[in-house]
């Protein structure tokens, strides 16, 4: 099985993963490793984010709902929620609804998709 070299755009992709959803700098392992998945396509934008968001460092850190929606929005959206969407996603979860079910919403997402074109990987 041949093995694709990550391009700029996929280790752009990754390192956002790292700065927007664990708020922190990308390490040098990580980031090859994600890089070289999603290139590769043993992995999609949306399963790659999965592993960041549902990740123990990123449940370590204990982040509240509004902190987790507006690290959504910059992941899958590349900005911030406008006041209405961002207190929709605040009211679902308060009516129950799980971060699982909040982060698909995101992932199959018609802006998300669109962006994982732009760096030309898989949704």
């Amino acid at each position: 099985t041949i093995t694709l070299e990550p391009t700029e755009e996929v280790i752009d992709f990754a390192t956002r993963l790292y700065t927007t959803c664990l708020v922190r700098e990308a390490d040098e392992a990580g980031l090859e490793y994600w890089s070289t998945e999603l290139v590769n396509r043993r992995v999609s934008g949306s399963e790659a984010a999965r592993a960041y968001f549902f990740s123990e460092e990123f449940i370590n850190a204990h982040v509240d709902d509004r902190e987790f929606v507006n690290r959504l929005y910059l992941t899958f959206m590349d900005r911030d929620a406008d006041d209405f969407e961002f207190d929709y996603w605040l009211d679902e979860m308060s009516n129950g609804m799980s971060r699982e079910d909040v982060f698909s919403g995101f992932g199959s997402s018609y802006e998300f998709n669109r962006i994982c074109s732009e760096y030309g990987i898989m949704n």
